[in-house]
């Protein structure tokens, strides 16, 4: 859904640090971005949207915006991964995204500033339908499973490899969750309504299976 152009938002991040931003053009912003503050120290840490629940008399650091023809050359100049400008330039012109930068200045912030989780999500999803253009969410869940597995070994085993095999699973994750119609930010909520959900149950562990099970009472 898009957001209304000129409206202050705010950021924050596990440390409490807090980005204030504002929308230069109506379009979809981002729900996550990286906390800036925690990046100067060399933290990667990300900061979650408060949803405009801030006052609009906030002075931002940041903007987001829609590009110009003379911000994406801008943009071709600054950034040494041009499939990562080709990527932007797609969620700007197909799903009406807002790019965000420094308000002073065009310089663009660090690509994986950029280059968000509903950023990545959106590509990450038009390459699974370029690619497998049969498949359906449930098909992507199924890789998924079957990239479990494959993590699963790479603990049992110790061979290495368990980052690239969590990797596999974070896109199907992200593929099938586009497949199914919903945003980033729709299963971050859900996602955050869920773990209140969990931490009120009761769990158990079922030592044939090796996994932790609630008690169906506390649903």
């Amino acid at each position: 859904m898009s957001e209304k152009m000129g409206i202050v938002n705010a950021y924050i991040c596990s440390s409490l640090h807090t980005t204030v931003t504002v929308n230069m053009n109506e379009g979809v912003t981002s729900f996550i971005i990286q906390c800036r503050k925690c990046a100067a120290k060399g933290i990667n840490n990300m900061a979650k949207s408060l949803m405009y629940q801030v006052d609009q008399k906030l002075q931002p650091e940041l903007e987001f915006y829609k590009p110009t023809a003379e911000d994406w050359k801008d943009l071709y100049a600054d950034i040494s991964n041009k499939k990562t400008v080709d990527t932007m330039m797609a969620f700007v012109e197909e799903k009406n995204g807002l790019l965000i930068r420094e308000r002073k200045g065009l310089k663009a912030l660090q690509e994986v500033t950029v280059l968000s989780y509903e950023t990545f999500l959106f590509d990450a999803h038009r390459w699974a339908k370029e690619t497998f253009f049969r498949s359906t969410a449930k098909n992507h869940l199924l890789k998924l499973i079957e990239e479990a597995r494959e993590a699963i070994d790479c603990f049992e085993t110790k061979n290495g490899g368990m980052k690239d095999e969590l990797a596999d699973i974070f896109i199907c994750l992200a593929v099938a969750i586009g497949e199914a119609g919903y945003r980033f930010e729709n299963i971050l909520f859900a996602a955050a309504d869920k773990m209140q959900k969990n931490k009120r149950r009761e769990w158990i562990y079922d030592s044939v299976n090796m996994v932790y099970k609630h008690i169906a009472r506390n649903r």
